[in-house]
């Protein structure tokens, strides 16, 4: 598997899958770049696995890749209803407001994924699916405010993208809705 700035794949799926993959490999990955670090002769490249070596060791990070493996089934059911042929532009307010609440829970309650890191993790050891972890010790989920706030600002920035939905003239053409 070959590692690259997660925000230059272009999908939703390929971003769901390249998570869920880094994530499956995770030890694997991190015994890979271990033994580069201890045997490759090239400077360059144990330079680099140093780099991913160090990040990818975070307890912020394995605790984000968790989360970020919750969130696009949300992104995925609201990018489907967009893709609707006969939607109409007021059913959009309604496909975001879905996914504001499906965000916002995540501030309440931890998803399938993030609660498998919070269960997995031994702070006592900082020993996460064999590998060690740096970094501050994680809060529980309900005292953790670096979850709270990025899926906070999250759903905070897609009901701010989608506002002028609920403004005339957009927000007029609801008579035309029967149901």
């Amino acid at each position: 598997m070959a590692y690259s700035d997660i925000k230059s794949i272009r999908w939703v799926a390929s971003k769901s899958r390249a998570v869920k993959a880094a994530l499956k490999d995770y030890q694997a990955t991190i015994t890979h770049l271990e033994q580069v670090l201890e045997t490759s002769k090239k400077t360059d490249e144990k330079a680099q696995a140093k780099k991913l070596h160090h990040e990818m060791v975070q307890i912020k990070f394995v605790k984000y890749m968790h989360l970020m493996m919750d969130i696009p089934t949300f992104v995925t059911a609201t990018s489907q209803q967009f893709q609707i042929a006969d939607l109409l532009i007021t059913e959009c307010s309604e496909a975001i407001n879905t996914f504001y609440t499906q965000l916002h829970v995540l501030t309440v309650k931890p998803g399938q994924n993030l609660h498998e890191f919070y269960t997995e993790f031994d702070p006592s050891s900082r020993m996460h699916k064999g590998v060690r972890l740096n970094g501050p010790l994680p809060k529980d989920f309900h005292e953790d405010n670096d979850i709270q706030t990025f899926v906070s600002k999250m759903g905070d920035d897609i009901l701010h993208r989608f506002e002028n939905l609920a403004e005339p003239p957009i927000c007029h053409f609801k008579v035309f809705i029967i149901t």
